[in-house]
């Protein structure tokens, strides 16, 4: 077993069902979420993409970022690209939230081993939420009404919808 040492540092605590999963101190370098396992915050769920985002210090700030993520990172319910992070602010990756605390006593291992390879994992699954199932119930009418529009004012031309005519 490794030999810890308490030092005062921020952390970030994996939050599911109002249970802490897991605590990871926030260091000198950057910490990764995301799905796959070689993540520091390894997230187990298929609306969460391999790596998902990333908290760092920059200029005396802690920072998060999205990578780019399917279905985003919200940052007390604010989608974001990147953010600064605050003491009590919560990140909401997928279902899963992350409480920010920067000023926890967060235990630091002294020999904290290599990262596992991550195996190959095909995609991201589409988070399937009420609001975004009205999204695209919506934009499937308006593809619909643009599909009549188009076909009664063309009825010659080959049947296809473009926004742009």
């Amino acid at each position: 077993m490794a030999a810890l040492e308490e030092i005062e540092m921020p952390k970030l605590s994996l939050m599911f069902d109002n249970k802490i999963v897991k605590e990871v101190p926030v260091g000198n370098r950057p910490v990764t979420i995301g799905r796959s396992p070689d993540n520091d915050i390894p997230v187990d769920n298929l609306a969460v993409s391999n790596h998902h985002a990333k908290v760092y210090f920059e200029a005396g700030r802690m920072v998060v970022e999205d990578l780019d993520s399917l279905n985003g990172t919200f940052v007390n319910d604010l989608r974001i690209e990147r953010a600064t992070l605050h003491d009590g602010d919560n990140i909401h990756i997928g279902k899963h939230k992350i409480k920010v605390d920067t000023s926890g006593d967060a235990p630091l291992a002294w020999d904290t081993g290599r990262k596992t390879a991550a195996p190959r994992i095909d995609e991201t699954m589409v988070l399937d939420t009420k609001e975004r199932r009205q999204m695209l119930q919506q934009a499937a009418a308006m593809g619909e009404s643009m599909q009549f529009a188009y076909r009664s004012q063309w009825p010659d031309r080959p049947k296809r919808v473009c926004a742009y005519e």
